[in-house]
């Protein structure tokens, strides 16, 4: 009998869970996970927590893993987590050109 590993929402929850499922998938330190991740979160703020907004929302809660989303649903968060994200890029590639251009004055 295989028992087929599933990333879920963990049941050690701070927030919504996905860096308690996150480490119960890989076997890690749910510790370690959500420090690695507070990390992350301070130095690109703008990747990791709408990464973590979808990942709530698209994780599936340990309780119920049979819980199933609309493609829809998955198709348009991810787009507007790509939209966010290159938002976010070309802002700091047009305030890069800005300053450089400042102090060439």
């Amino acid at each position: 009998m295989t028992c087929e590993k599933r990333l879920t929402r963990g049941k050690d929850k701070l927030i919504a869970g996905v860096c308690s499922g996150i480490a119960e998938y890989f076997g890690l330190d749910v510790n370690l996970v959500r420090l690695g991740f507070i990390l992350l979160a301070l130095a690109l703020p703008n990747v990791f927590i709408p990464f973590y907004i979808l990942a709530a929302v698209i994780l599936p809660d340990s309780e119920n893993p049979s819980r199933t989303y609309d493609k829809n649903i998955v198709l348009l968060l991810t787009i507007l987590l790509i939209l966010i994200v290159a938002s976010i890029y070309g802002t700091i590639v047009l305030l890069k050109t800005l300053c450089s251009f400042a102090f060439r004055l």
